[in-house]
Formats: C-alpha cells, structure tokens, sequence
C-alpha cells in the first residue's frame, strides 16, 4: 500500500484539518509559548503537538508512536507535520512563531532529510510566513549517527528556518553537542530546570546558564511550567521564553486563545501574565495535556 493510499489530509467545516493515516485519525493541537515585555504578556509563537484517536477515542502520542514503524514512520512524521502548518493558519495571532518537532531518528541517510526538508519549505511557503518564523525543535530521539544528526541541523539552517534543541539539561545533552549544533534556541529541560531552581545554588546555576545561552546568541525557553512560582523564577532568570501547563495548556485546533490577546497595560510583566493564568485556570478543560513525544 502507497503512502499516499495510506495516508491522507482531510478538511473540517471549521476551517482545521485532520489527516487518516490508516486505522489511525490525527488532529493538531497547540499550545502557546509566551515573552514578558514592554508591561504585558504576550504569546510569542505556538509549539504543535500531535492529537492520536483510534475508532474514535483519544489515544497518547507514544501509543502511535510505538505502532507505526519501519517505513510507515517517516510518512508519519510527514503527515504530522504538513498538518500542523496548515493549521497553522487558524491561529489567532498572526506572525508568531510556529515550532514543530522533527525526531531525528526517523531519517536513514542525507537524502530522506533533505528531501524531509524541502517538503517542509514547500509547505510552510504556502502559509505566506517567512522561514524564520518556523522552528524546527529537533527532539531527543537517537539520530543513526552524530553526523547525520549534524546534517539535520544544517540542513534546517539551510532551508532558512529556526533551529531548536528540545528539553536541553536531559541525559544526550552537553556543551559539545550545543556547539556543534549551534540553535538558535533552547528548550531547557521542564523537570530539571524543576529541580535546579528548587536552591538558591540550583536557581544561581539556571541563571547563569540563561545569560551564557544569551551570550552566544541563543535564545531559551524554559518549559514545563507547571506552578506561578516557576513562573516567577523563570522570568528573573531571564528567560526569554516561558511554556507550561500553568501558563496555557494544549489545544486541538481551533484554539480559543484570543482571551491572552490583550494590549499593554501599566503593570508588571509577571502580574500581567499572572492574571491571564488565573483567567485561563478557569476555562482550560483538564484532560487535555498529551504532547508529541513518546516521553
């Protein structure tokens, strides 16, 4: 069976999309990545994340994931990735950036991931978007080589687009490695940036950190924000990225985030964010909180 026989993009009333990729049906969600500046909080970009059902019931990513395998799993990430950025277009801020994880281990050679990623260019053109407010997080997933891994970065810079690491700070992680990949962004690791901000040494760490990324030209985002005092913490390390449960969970486009769309007003950046938080905790439906990740 042909992947395209196997896989297909179909077209809601609501403006979204949703692809069949056999038994399986798959829809996008996303959730916002927020920047403190000039006295509010505001949504920077969107990280999109794959939403799995099976005969009509929700099902986590690493369920599918641990199903598709071989040759069906590069159509997959195609599949996924072609759908988040026609949803894409749904989103109710215009001009943010948009981060869609490319898993390294589903290219075999050179080839598949250039050919991965002039789909993707083709693709995000079609948005009317410039490249570079696409992110391609490249997440912790064992590339068949470190020089195929080096190649994928290279190969995104190349195409124009952003250059993420995901979950930076876990076990594949190092300084050798961030060198050589050389992103413009780091997502630095939810559970341990929880642990290292938990003392005073933890959080001095983090922060210095934060200002040495800085210093290379490397923007952070610290993820898995999950209560207001990492929040807090968070912003006085500077970072310029903030992504967490507490801040805004994920949703299945088409999201109803517009009630973060607010202009500036006179007070600090983390009271601003704070009060949308507190607004958001009333309205977000608790269930929803798998990502594309099997982790």
């Amino acid at each position: 069976m042909s992947d395209a026989t196997y896989s297909r993009m179909v077209a809601f009333d609501n403006g979204t999309h949703g692809a069949l990729f056999g038994s399986w049906q798959l829809k996008s969600a996303f959730q916002p990545i927020f920047t403190l500046s000039s006295g509010t909080a505001e949504i920077a970009g969107f990280e999109a994340l794959i939403r799995p059902f099976l005969a009509g019931r929700a099902a986590s990513p690493a369920t599918l994931f641990r199903t598709v395998k071989g040759d069906k799993r590069s159509a997959l990430e195609t599949i996924m990735r072609d759908l988040h950025m026609k949803n894409a277009t749904t989103l109710p801020v215009q001009g943010a950036l948009l981060f869609i994880n490319i898993d390294p281990s589903a290219f075999l050679d050179l080839l598949e991931i250039s050919q991965a990623l002039a789909s993707v260019r083709r693709q995000w053109a079609k948005t009317g978007n410039a490249s570079r407010r696409l992110v391609c997080e490249i997440t912790e997933g064992k590339a068949k080589s470190p020089s195929l891994l080096f190649s994928l970065a290279d190969t995104i810079r190349a195409n124009g687009f952003r250059l993420a690491i995901d979950d930076y700070g876990a076990k594949d992680s190092d300084a050798a490695r961030l060198s050589r990949l050389r992103p413009d962004i780091v997502k630095l690791d939810g559970r341990w940036i929880t642990r290292l901000i938990e003392t005073s040494a933890g959080y001095g760490h983090a922060k210095d950190m934060v200002k040495r990324l800085a210093g290379l030209g490397i923007e952070t985002v610290f993820e898995g924000i999950e209560e207001l005092q990492q929040l807090e913490l968070g912003e006085a390390a500077g970072a310029t990225y903030l992504q967490g449960f507490a801040l805004a969970r994920p949703e299945i486009a088409p999201t109803s985030f517009a009630h973060f769309i607010t202009p500036a007003v006179p007070k600090s950046a983390r009271d601003a964010l704070i009060e949308a938080v507190r607004h958001q905790a009333a309205k977000v439906d608790l269930a929803i909180g798998y990502g594309h990740r099997a982790a």
